[in-house]
């Protein structure tokens, strides 16, 4: 009994040895089957060319898609009127002068047909005091802004309401404020002209200076934008 299961081993282990790479191969040969013949099918039934899934033809809604696309732009540039703090705003779009950089004047897509009417109140996001209309035309509007060097209008500063003289230019100022007032770097600049709405936000006091020979003190102002790359503005509609 003990000789039998001796010479026994050596058979067994054969069979596992070859009875292994049979189901080896016949496991890989049955998966590779399986997988070309999902390939085919698939081919089948996804295969789509560039505007085509399933035998649909897509060309048509791409092309609608894509009208869409265009109309929303269209609309979405047009100038709209809307309502921020009791005022009545003309959102309007700001015509490109690049690679040309002028200050003093914006072009914006809105005009008589629109409400704008020449003297109206120019402003950036809702809120800063940029300019005024100087020109109107059907369709579209010339800005003269405050960087304008003839611009010139009253102001007050800070919390104590010091009046001042703003200059324009490619970098305006605060011109004649007396010494008496007690100013201070980050104090606010706002408009006190008749011709606009009292206390438009213009931007902050930046290094204050004396003015030799007077009593009068000068200033630089912080600008919270940059007019060259403004898109968009609102015109204050009377």
């Amino acid at each position: 009994m003990k000789k039998v299961f001796i010479f026994s081993i050596p058979f067994l282990l054969l069979i596992f040895l070859f009875g292994s790479r049979f189901l080896i191969v016949k496991k890989s040969f049955i998966f590779g089957s399986f997988l070309n013949l999902f390939k085919g099918l698939s081919g089948k039934i996804f295969s789509f060319s560039e505007y085509e899934v399933g035998g649909v033809d897509l060309s048509q809604i791409v092309l609608e898609n894509e009208s869409l696309k265009a109309k929303y732009g269209v609309e979405s540039s047009r100038p709209y009127i809307f309502d921020f703090k009791g005022e009545r705003l003309i959102k309007s779009k700001v015509y490109s002068s690049y690679p040309f950089s002028n200050k003093a004047l914006l072009e914006i897509n809105s005009g008589s047909k629109n409400g704008i009417s020449k003297g109206d109140a120019v402003l950036f996001n809702s809120i800063y005091f940029i300019g005024e209309v100087s020109e109107v035309y059907d369709d579209f509007s010339i800005i003269k802004t405050i960087f304008d060097p003839s611009w010139k209008m009253s102001i007050k500063i800070g919390p104590q309401l010091a009046d001042s003289l703003f200059i324009g230019g490619r970098n305006p100022k605060l011109t004649l404020i007396s010494k008496k007032n007690n100013i201070i770097e980050g104090d606010d600049v706002v408009s006190a002209s008749k011709f606009y709405s009292y206390g438009l936000t213009i931007g902050k006091v930046k290094n204050i200076t004396n003015t030799s020979g007077s009593g009068f003190l000068e200033s630089e102002i912080i600008f919270p934008y940059d007019l060259a790359i403004i898109t968009e503005v609102e015109v204050v509609s009377k």
